[in-house]
């Protein structure tokens, strides 16, 4: 090195004269080590990844979670899903929704599977709300990419706390003369427009939120059937969530906002809590089902509407 370039290395540090014991290179190795570990600590402290094993140690007891409750509460389990990922894994919102609609597939799919063998499924009603929903989902995805989604969820979360209480009183509503269910057992025109309309707000909301639609679909199932046979209204639900759920997950796929190192071990999780929480609805009397939906899906709500997911 020649003794201009050191009388200039030697000066940026502040440096006066020549250190005794450090050759030049030794010197110079110190100035750019001390540089680089400067510009570190102003850049503030790293992120620091989730390595692999410790995903699986989180993602799974959180489908686990998700599934289960669920299957029981007439839901897919994304409003569950979405804010744990972002709390134990630290993931973005865009992300972690586009992760859990993926996850949701285990919960709709294991649970429609359930009910449907135990024959609790209305599989005309299912067909409409499913392919309507799955064709509007995309739509909803293309707009989760390009804007921010703040006032549908407030929307959302008003929405599911004003249907909280239909389903738990409906019983003693009807018995007040007060008709809540809008159609009769055959399918009609005006059904079948009502289903379409419902499947396709299903699928922009799952798209857009990167939620399953069960707070919509499932109350919306619920207004057309009998309302003693909660047990088929939740089987049909499952079964309508299912194509919406797949064809939002693969939309946000294309754009990009799936972390694809966590799905398998959340959907093992789903697809467990899924089957367990399923037999455990089919066990419990409709009464109880519509009382634990309308406690979830009004607390949901007001959790969304107040600190958006």
């Amino acid at each position: 090195m020649n003794a201009s370039l050191f009388r200039g290395l030697v000066s940026r540090r502040g440096l006066q004269g020549v250190i005794p014991g450090r050759s030049s290179r030794n010197i110079k190795w110190t100035v750019r080590s001390e540089r680089v570990e400067g510009e570190a600590a102003s850049a503030g402290p790293p992120n620091v990844a989730v390595k692999p094993p410790q995903e699986m140690a989180k993602t799974f007891p959180i489908g686990l979670v998700s599934g289960s409750v669920g299957a029981v509460a007439g839901i897919g389990g994304a409003t569950i899903t979405i804010p744990l990922l972002c709390r134990f894994l630290g993931m973005k919102q865009k992300e972690a929704a586009g992760s859990a609609l993926l996850a949701v597939c285990g919960t709709v799919c294991g649970s429609a599977y359930v009910f449907y063998q135990a024959d609790a499924v209305n599989m005309e009603t299912a067909s409409y709300l499913t392919v309507s929903g799955a064709l509007a989902a995309p739509l909803g995805a293309y707009f989760s990419a390009r804007m921010p989604a703040l006032t549908l969820r407030r929307l959302l979360g008003g929405f599911m706390m004003a249907l909280a209480p239909l389903l738990p009183l409906r019983k003693y509503l009807e018995a007040g003369h007060f008709k809540v269910r809008l159609f009769d057992d055959e399918m009609t025109d005006g059904k079948r427009g009502f289903l379409l309309g419902s499947g396709t707000l299903v699928g922009i909301v799952s798209g857009t939120l990167g939620v399953s639609g069960g707070p919509i679909v499932t109350p919306t199932v619920a207004v057309i059937s009998k309302p003693d046979d909660f047990h088929k209204v939740l089987g049909t639900s499952f079964m309508a969530m299912t194509l919406p759920v797949l064809s939002g997950g693969l939309s946000y796929i294309r754009n990009g906002n799936v972390k694809l190192s966590i799905v398998p071990t959340l959907l093992a999780g789903t697809l467990i809590g899924a089957n367990l929480g399923s037999k455990l609805a089919l066990k419990l009397p409709s009464d109880y089902l519509q009382y634990f939906f309308g406690i979830f899906l009004f607390l949901g709500g007001l959790a969304i509407f107040r600190k958006p997911l």
